[in-house]
């Protein structure tokens, strides 16, 4: 019991430092002129994107370890369901009252059909995304081996390559952060996150193996091998962020950073509203005063709407859920 609460601390850490990074740093580029970009700022966009992709994988395996028949797929999609479509609507119908999006873009979106055309408005992409990995799950999940998971995998990245290839559709990201999130599920169901925890040989070679990819992907960018490159780094990334996290989340205040992760998803769903909301109210030439204006106003403001709106929704979906079981 404590190796696996010291698991989900180090992984609640990784979300914390992801949504801040996320809506405090690179997003919030998009409103101060992009005064915050860094060398290196891809692949640590990059890594962090599919750190979360990793965690969705890893917590839905941890939380659903069986699914053995079709009435527990429906469970299952019954519950996830509940817990992300509606709050994505919500978010969408928000983005087309900022004008973030047309009425046509808005039912594109909302029946997840813009991460397979390849049309998808900044933010919103990601949670398309997740949700087609949802809809892999179960298949994955019934009557699961190790290699029947790779077989599986296999085929969904090739089908969808294809389909890319041939007709221009299927957005290529939905693709290149798919293993990280067969690599949660596997973490997940073969407990891999107990060799993640300690500097052993497996956590060196992820590292070195960062290092070398992560290299080829910055000085190589026209390479035709860039795709793959950053598919190889993102996978070596995940263990040493792991063990990192491990020793870190040990000496940092816990209730901070995992009330950070649990409003992450609320968090990356409504912050360019807020930042609309607040930008719309005060507006500065200055990049110094809008980014102390953003950052320390706007932050702590997203952070708390999101909170407080993903506690009541949890409530709410929960009577649902208990009234519908």
């Amino acid at each position: 019991m404590h190796n696996k609460k010291n698991k989900i601390d180090s992984l609640d850490l990784l979300r914390a430092a992801a949504i801040v990074y996320i809506v405090g740093v690179l997003h919030l580029n998009d409103y101060i002129g992009g005064c915050l970009i860094f060398p290196g700022a891809d692949v640590v966009t990059e890594i962090f994107l599919s750190i979360f992709v990793f965690i969705s994988g890893y917590l839905l395996t941890i939380n659903n370890p069986a699914i053995s028949n079709k009435a527990e797929v429906r469970l299952f999609a019954k519950k996830r369901f509940l817990r992300l479509y509606p709050l994505y609507l919500f978010a969408l119908l928000l983005f087309w009252t900022c004008s973030f999006m047309s009425v046509k873009s808005l039912i594109v979106h909302a029946l997840l059909l813009n991460i397979l055309i390849g049309k998808s408005i900044p933010t919103l992409w990601f949670i398309s995304m997740i949700c087609f990995y949802y809809l892999l799950f179960p298949v994955i999940m019934l009557g699961y081996s190790l290699k029947r998971t790779f077989l599986i995998s296999g085929l969904a990245i090739s089908a969808l390559l294809a389909l890319h290839t041939t007709t221009g559709f299927i957005d290529l990201r939905l693709i290149i952060y798919l293993p990280s999130f067969v690599f949660g599920v596997i973490a997940g169901r073969h407990d891999f996150m107990e060799k993640f925890r300690h500097f052993n040989t497996l956590v060196f070679s992820m590292l070195s193996a960062f290092i070398l990819f992560s290299s080829l992907y910055l000085y190589f960018p026209d390479s035709q091998l860039h795709n793959f490159y950053q598919v190889l780094f993102m996978l070596a990334g995940i263990p040493p962020a792991i063990w990192s996290a491990d020793r870190l989340a040990r000496h940092l205040h816990k209730k901070t950073y995992k009330n950070l992760a649990y409003a992450s998803f609320c968090m990356y769903l409504f912050h360019r509203v807020i930042y609309y909301i607040l930008t719309d109210i005060y507006s500065s030439p200055s990049q110094t005063v809008m980014f102390a204006y953003l950052f320390f106003m706007g932050v702590p403001l997203i952070y708390t709407v999101s909170f407080i709106f993903q506690k009541n929704y949890d409530r709410f979906s929960n009577s649902i859920f208990q009234v519908t079981h």
